[in-house]
Order: C-alpha cells, then structure tokens, then sequence
C-alpha cells in the first residue's frame, strides 16, 4: 500500500501514523527497495 500511495502521488516517503493519527516514523523509497519489495 505504501508504494502504491508513493507511486499515485509521485512522492519517495510517507509519514507512518497509529491509529490515533500520532506520529511513528517514516518510510522512504529506498527502504522498500533495500528490503526487496520494490
């Protein structure tokens, strides 16, 4: 899903968020590639 949102807003990182909307991290293009999932 994250690289489907990267892709469909030309973006390379998503902000990651709980279910209450606080922050928990970040997701960037390079940690999908490095994790074989691109």
């Amino acid at each position: 899903k994250a690289l489907q949102m990267m892709r469909q807003n030309s973006i390379t990182q998503l902000i990651v968020v709980n279910e209450q909307g606080q922050y928990r991290g970040f997701v960037h293009l390079h940690d999908l590639i490095r994790e074989g999932l691109i």
